[in-house]
C-alpha cells in the first residue's frame, strides 16, 4: 500500500509571483497546499507522493522537468499552457494531464477535477505515458538534437 495522498495540490519549485498568485488563489478557496522550494531527491519524491494534483506553472512555456516527474510520482499534473513541447513530445492535454491559462481557471479545474474524481484517470494515463521518459533517456535526445555524440 502506498503513501495517502492527502495533500490537494502541490508543488516544489521557486516561488516566482506567478506561482505565489495561483498559490494564493488556491489558498482561498480551501484547497489543502503545499508549496515550498529547496526539497530534493528523497524529501523531493515523498512530499510528492503526497499530492492529488502536481501544479505545473512553466517559466517559459516549454515542458520543465517538473511535468514529466510530477506524472511519474502518480500525481495528476495540472500545467498551464500553452505547452508547445508537451504535443511534440506525445503528451495529450485532457487526457495525460490536465491544462489551464490563468490563475483562476487553474482553481476551477483543480475543483472539478477533484470533486469528480478525474484526478485518478489523468494520473494513471500520465504515468503510463511518461515511461520512456525517465532523464536518461531525455539527455540522450538532446545530445542527439545537438550531435554531440
Amino acid at each position: 500500500m502506498g503513501i495517502e495522498r492527502d495533500i490537494d495540490i502541490g508543488m516544489v519549485a521557486v516561488p516566482y509571483p506567478e506561482r505565489q498568485e495561483i498559490f494564493g488563489k488556491l489558498n482561498e478557496a480551501g484547497f489543502k497546499i503545499f508549496a515550498s522550494t529547496g526539497l530534493l531527491f528523497e524529501e523531493y519524491n515523498t512530499v510528492y507522493n503526497h499530492f492529488k494534483i502536481a501544479l505545473v506553472k512553466s517559466a517559459c512555456g516549454d515542458v520543465p522537468q517538473r511535468f514529466l516527474e510530477g506524472m511519474a510520482q502518480g500525481c495528476c499534473v495540472l500545467s498551464d499552457r500553452p505547452m508547445v513541447d508537451a504535443d511534440k513530445l506525445g503528451f495529450v492535454a485532457g487526457v495525460d494531464y490536465w491544462p489551464y491559462t490563468t490563475a483562476d481557471e487553474a482553481v476551477q479545474e483543480a475543483r472539478m477535477l477533484l470533486e469528480t474524481g478525474k484526478w485518478r484517470e489523468i494520473s494513471a494515463n500520465g504515468k503510463h505515458k511518461v515511461i520512456g521518459h525517465e532523464w536518461d533517456a531525455r539527455a540522450r535526445t538532446v545530445l542527439d538534437t545537438l550531435e554531440l555524440i
